[in-house]
């Protein structure tokens, strides 16, 4: 019992260090303004259905605003989505109205998780064209880990924010 209690703090221990490091090598959290002109650097990216098109394009919007720890701004966006989602009988759509009753910024991060989830095999198989990287944080959600997607390579972490803006890593590439 005693050696899986020294193992587990050895992993929480160098996942620590692995994720300071990659801040140091990227740079601060004081990066915030780069944030907003990096993601819209990036390229196109086309899907089969209108469905899946608005589900990302909401997806996206949210975790910058996650990245940025604005919980204020998250609601507004999944209320946002509500109002304009074309289909309204499904998980998406569900996350995203308790989204709206969240009233702190780690809840809205735990359904984001879940929208992340559940977005995956709809953005694997409608993805028609450009790339989207899945992007991986183990220290996400006490070391459970947790990914999300992105259509820059950048690691800009919408679990921690500016707490650990850089922790992360890419574990898949999505492209057609």
């Amino acid at each position: 019992m005693r050696k899986i209690y020294i193992l587990l703090n050895l992993v929480c221990i160098l996942s620590l260090i692995a994720c300071q490091e990659n801040a140091k090598k990227t740079g601060t959290s004081s990066e915030k303004t780069e944030i907003n002109t990096k993601n819209k650097e990036t390229s196109t990216v086309g899907f089969k259905d209108n469905q899946t098109e608005t589900d990302f394009k909401y997806y996206l919007a949210l975790q910058e605003q996650l990245v940025a720890g604005q919980a204020e701004k998250s609601n507004a966006i999944a209320k946002e989505y509500i109002q304009n989602a074309i289909n309204k009988d499904t998980e998406v759509f569900e996350i995203y109205q308790s989204i709206t009753k969240a009233n702190d910024i780690e809840s809205i991060r735990e359904n984001f998780l879940k929208l992340s989830i559940v977005l995956e095999q709809e953005i694997d198989k409608q993805l028609n064209s450009g790339t989207i990287y899945k992007i991986n944080c183990p220290m996400a959600f006490n070391n459970g880990g947790g990914f999300w997607f992105s259509k820059s390579e950048e690691v800009l972490n919408p679990y921690f924010g500016d707490k650990m803006l850089r922790c992360g890593s890419v574990m898949a590439t999505l492209k057609k």
